[in-house]
């Protein structure tokens, strides 16, 4: 899984998205061996579903419970994924590589404030 890691992280340094979205796959491949448990039928349901309908890769994120999963697609492939996700009650957010490093927000009362 680290090499996975440093395979990707390559890859988006180099700019090499798609190379970088076939280790995802890969990656994501590799976790499922690990247990039984990683992955459950609607997960894999989803995966294969967002693999069919325009992901290049992804992989579920976090120490589980929650419940994230990244795909990444050309942007030509993006709306019919988003489509497709809808459909199996998938909630959409949005994200993007962030230069300046990891950017977390809290919500008050208040309204947003950065972290």
């Amino acid at each position: 899984m680290k090499n996975h890691s440093f395979l990707m992280k390559t890859q988006l340094l180099k700019g090499n998205i798609e190379e970088f979205a076939e280790e995802l796959h890969s990656s994501w491949l590799t976790k499922k061996k690990i247990s039984d448990i990683i992955s459950t039928k609607k997960i894999d349901k989803i995966y294969n579903e967002a693999r069919k309908n325009g992901a290049l890769g992804g992989k579920i994120l976090g120490a589980g419970g929650g419940g994230h999963m990244l795909f990444y697609a050309n942007f030509e492939n993006k709306r019919k994924l988003e489509k497709t996700l809808t459909k199996l009650g998938c909630t959409l957010i949005p994200f993007s590589f962030e230069t300046q490093g990891l950017q977390t927000w809290k919500v008050s009362e208040n309204g947003v404030k950065p972290d």
